[in-house]
């Protein structure tokens, strides 16, 4: 067993749009579960069976606006990162975005390089979707619990029962920052 699949909505009203943005992530990042939405009645049917990990989500739809539906979203998951696309540069949209702590706001067209650019960044800081071992994960779950006690890495090897060189390197390969003493 692997890192978590990353469970990514893209909601927007076009479908050509949605289409362009799941053929560039799944090209990138094929071991992603991408979801898609037209609606936001369909967002929150989706919303029900699915955690959602990561959510592309267009402001302009018809009935409630894209930031209401990812308010909805937040309220039954609150840990769900959201990243708010508009062909509007508006202050307002981008003020609200602030507080839904969005990770970032595109603007229309969205630029391959940009989208890309923003994903890798999601998943540098998100490495639990990048792992392909369950000791890094097991590792990454223990630094998250105990980030307040001053940890080891001779002592998180010992846990898991693995050599600490070993987990070192590990954590450096899937991770791409040490972990060491």
């Amino acid at each position: 067993m692997g890192g978590v699949v990353l469970n990514l909505l893209i909601l927007d009203d076009e479908p050509l749009f949605v289409e362009q943005m799941e053929m560039i992530i799944s090209t990138n990042f094929p071991d992603w579960h991408i979801v898609k939405a037209y609606t936001g009645s369909e967002t929150l049917q989706v919303a029900k069976d699915l955690t959602i990990h990561l959510a592309l989500i267009d402001i302009k739809l018809a009935g409630k606006n894209g930031l209401q539906i990812a308010e909805v979203l937040r309220q039954d998951n609150p840990k769900m990162d959201v990243i708010i696309i508009s062909a509007f540069q508006e202050f307002e949209y981008a003020r609200h975005s602030l507080k839904l702590k969005a990770v970032d706001y595109l603007v229309k067209p969205v630029l391959e390089s940009e989208l890309l650019n923003l994903l890798h960044t999601y998943i540098f800081e998100n490495p639990q979707f990048n792992t392909k071992s369950n000791a890094v994960l097991q590792s990454i779950d223990i630094i998250e619990n105990r980030y307040n006690e001053q940890l080891k890495l001779s002592s998180v090897a010992e846990e898991l029962f693995i050599h600490p060189q070993y987990l070192s390197r590990l954590f450096s390969e899937e991770i791409g920052m040490p972990f060491s003493e």
